[in-house]
This record gives C-alpha cells, sequence and structure tokens, in this order.
C-alpha cells in the first residue's frame, strides 16, 4: 500500500519490478485528516523510460493500465507479465501525472523502479 498525503510535494517512490511477473500496486489518496480524496473526472498518465529522454518503454492510461476508484481516492496500476518480460534492467524511471475535471494537469510522484532481471525462463 502506498499512501499519498502530502499534495503540495512531489514524493518519490521507489519500486522494485520483477521481469516476467505481473506488477501491480494501488494508491491512496488522503487529505489531511486521512479522509479519501475523491478523484471524480480525474484521469491519469504514466510513461516508464530507461531515463526522463529516451524512448517510452510502456504507457499506462485511465483504462488502459490505471484504474481509479474515484469515491476512495484509489488509483491502481497494473502491469502485465507480458510487458514487464521486456523491461530493461537494473532501473527504470517514471512519475503520474493527473489531469482533473476543471483542466487541471498535476504531477502528483516521481517512480524510480528497479528491475529485477528473470533468471527462471
Amino acid at each position: 500500500m502506498t499512501v499519498i498525503t502530502t499534495p503540495n510535494k512531489i514524493p518519490t517512490v521507489t519500486l522494485e519490478l520483477a521481469q516476467g511477473a505481473d506488477f501491480s500496486m494501488t494508491l491512496f489518496f488522503l487529505d489531511d485528516s486521512g479522509a479519501p480524496l475523491p478523484l471524480t473526472g480525474w484521469t491519469f498518465k504514466s510513461d516508464i523510460r530507461r531515463t526522463a529522454n529516451s524512448a517510452v518503454v510502456k504507457s499506462l492510461t485511465t483504462g488502459s493500465g490505471i484504474t481509479v476508484d474515484a469515491p476512495n481516492g484509489q488509483v491502481s496500476i497494473f502491469i502485465a507479465a507480458s510487458d514487464t518480460t521486456g523491461f530493461p534492467s537494473p532501473k527504470l524511471v517514471s512519475d503520474i501525472f493527473g489531469n482533473g475535471p476543471s483542466s487541471a494537469v498535476a504531477k502528483l510522484f516521481d517512480i524510480i523502479y528497479t528491475v529485477k532481471p528473470r533468471v527462471t525462463r
């Protein structure tokens, strides 16, 4: 479980990802009192790359790898094993941007994926 509670600072999250395995995580967006932030009308996008300026390895969007549970302030990310098989190691970078209902655009956080090479084939 990852809890994002600091909307005024862009946190960096470091995650491990195994080549050839499904990857999933759910982010919980909470206000200062711990209540879910409603995400009604928000869409999300995340590009995964070797470096910030390199080609996209995998692109995720709302409805394609990103699922939003708006009333509960939850954003789930899923990457299939068939995609992670081709991910290069040792590291990938990403960020997540949200687009709000009033055309607001927000960078929510940065991600560093540590890619664990697959040994068993």
